[in-house]
């Protein structure tokens, strides 16, 4: 081993205890010489990098180690709760869906704000609310006698029917006359219109005998509301007028649609 070097000598000094400062040509010489001396390398140990690191790259060091450190630190303590269940509140359950308002379906009540419509094929006179949803298909045929189940059962659409369609609900409401055959009494008219036909229960048609009385445009009429169709029957003279409703649970709507009408006289 070699003798202490003069630059041992001036860091047993520096780090000595007592005076708390060293001239400033000291420290200027231990830096100088500490940049210009090579390490020694011990054979078993792994190359380093050739100069030693000098204090102010010592300090840099240190502050960034302690940075390192502190960050570490802060994202540890901000992870701790990694892996480990956490209790949560559970999320609210769903409320049940306000049901949606129904709109206005188009079958109103109000007759003074329908249209009246004339035909000129059977001499009666009706009002249809006539709003963008209804649809109005005149008869462009004769009443030849069809049945109620012919009427709805139509391949054709029933051409003979005066026929007012709401486009919302599907209901159809229609209008229709023909001539009483003779020796046929009301009633024998009425029942034999509303015949089954075919898949139709023959329990389902109400007897004319049996039907609610009712009062068109001053003439006694029947009315029926059995078996999903709605309907009404006045006679005037020989000729037998039909109104009715394709749908259940509108008998207000029927009501007032009957209001409207005005029959020929005779």
């Amino acid at each position: 081993m070699t003798g202490r070097t003069e630059i041992e000598r001036t860091l047993d000094g520096f780090f000595a205890e007592g005076p708390e400062t060293v001239a400033d040509q000291a420290i200027v010489r231990t830096f100088d010489a500490i940049d210009r001396t090579k390490q020694r390398r011990d054979v078993f140990v792994p190359w380093r990098f050739p100069l030693m690191i000098t204090f102010p790259r010592l300090a840099a060091a240190v502050l960034v180690a302690v940075i390192a450190v502190g960050g570490a630190v802060y994202l540890l303590g901000s992870n701790l709760s990694v892996g480990v269940p956490v209790k949560t509140s559970p999320p609210p359950s769903p409320t049940a869906l306000a049901p949606v308002p129904t709109a206005n379906d188009g079958m109103g009540t109000d007759t003074s704000i329908w249209t009246p419509f004339t035909t000129s094929r059977y001499g009666y006179t009706v009002s249809w609310p006539n709003t963008p949803v209804w649809i109005h298909s005149p008869a462009t045929e004769d009443w030849a006698g069809q049945t109620a189940y012919d009427m709805w059962a139509s391949p054709t659409e029933a051409p003979w029917v005066d026929k007012f369609y709401d486009q919302t609900t599907q209901v159809t409401v229609t209008a229709v006359a023909t001539t009483i055959p003779v020796g046929t009494t009301e009633e024998a008219f009425i029942d034999a219109y509303l015949k089954p036909g075919e898949s139709v229960p023959a329990t389902c048609p109400e007897l004319a005998n049996a039907m609610r009385p009712t009062v068109i445009d001053g003439h006694a009429a029947r009315e029926t509301t059995r078996c999903g169709d709605q309907a009404a029957f006045v006679a005037v003279g020989s000729h037998m007028y039909v109104f009715s409703i394709s749908a259940e649970n509108r008998v207000a709507f029927l009501d007032a649609y009957l209001t409207t009408i005005r029959l020929p006289v005779g």
